[in-house]
């Protein structure tokens, strides 16, 4: 996940935490059901593998 993918991390995650905020729930639940959705290792969605770099990195080294 480069600068860009943590940019949009952090970004909806704020307004997740603003959204829940209203509904009258923690901000922090929204925060951690973005970071879970969208997080290295959370339901597949990223296409970067980092176990694959790493791997990579060890047959090289």
């Amino acid at each position: 996940m480069g600068w860009f993918g943590l940019a949009e991390l952090l970004i909806l995650a704020l307004l997740t935490d603003g959204l829940f905020r209203r509904l009258g729930l923690p901000g922090l639940i929204g925060m951690l059901l973005v970071g879970i959705a969208l997080g290295q290792s959370g339901l597949g969605l990223s296409r970067v593998k980092p176990l694959g770099r790493l791997a990579s990195i060890k047959l090289a080294g």
